[in-house]
């Protein structure tokens, strides 16, 4: 996505929510049924990983900000990607795992998608203000 919106943010938001509050359940079940404890290294980096989730959704969605707003919640839905296997190896049932979230464009790839267009309008404004002269 080269643009990001306020609305896409408020999108993935519900995404990385929805991801994040499965993964919790699966994890919650799993301490009901004693398959692990509240103390056990799994829940509590979970805990580490729920505390920028928190910081995630907190975000006011933002024109200024939007792009970096969906980098910050794709690595997040990255980091959840690596859970679902976790959750399982602990003896538990994960929710099922979602595909992997695109990866998002770099400058550079979006400067070789849109480099021939720029170069057009450059010539396009020089040509422009020579007439002037």
């Amino acid at each position: 996505m080269l643009f990001a919106t306020p609305d896409d943010v408020t999108a993935l938001q519900a995404e990385v929510k929805d991801q994040a509050l499965a993964l919790s359940k699966s994890l919650g079940d799993c301490i009901a049924a004693g398959t692990i404890k509240a103390r056990d290294p799994i829940f509590q980096e979970w805990k580490v990983v729920t505390k920028k989730v928190v910081r995630f959704l907190n975000e006011e969605p933002s024109w200024v900000d939007a792009n970096s707003q969906m980098t910050r919640g794709h690595a997040l839905q990255n980091e959840f990607q690596g859970w679902y296997d976790r959750i399982n190896q602990a003896g538990c049932k994960a929710p099922t795992k979602p595909a992997k979230p695109a990866d998002d464009p770099t400058a550079e790839s979006q400067w070789d998608k849109y480099q021939g267009l720029v170069m057009l309008a450059l010539a396009a404004w020089i040509i422009h203000d020579m007439k002037g002269l």
